[in-house]
C-alpha cells in the first residue's frame, strides 16, 4: 500500500473571530464598539485583505530574484 505524505495544518482564524465579535457588538450597542462606525467596525475585512496583498508583492519581491 502508499503511505500518503500529506500534512494537516490549522491556522486561527483571527480576522474572523475579530470581525464576528464587532459586528455582534456593533449590531447590539454593547460597549464602546456601538459607537464606531461601520467603517472601523469591518475593519478586519481590509485591514486583513491589504495584508494579505502586502506580503504577496513582497514574496514574489523576494522570490524574483
Amino acid at each position: 500500500m502508499a503511505e500518503s505524505n500529506t500534512k494537516a495544518t490549522a491556522s486561527f482564524p483571527v480576522f474572523s473571530i475579530l470581525l464576528l465579535v464587532f459586528v455582534l457588538c456593533k449590531a447590539f450597542e454593547y460597549g464602546p464598539i456601538a459607537s464606531w462606525s461601520w467603517f472601523w467596525v469591518l475593519s478586519p475585512v481590509w485591514i486583513g485583505g491589504i495584508a494579505a496583498f502586502v506580503l504577496g508583492v513582497l514574496t514574489g519581491l523576494v522570490t524574483k530574484k
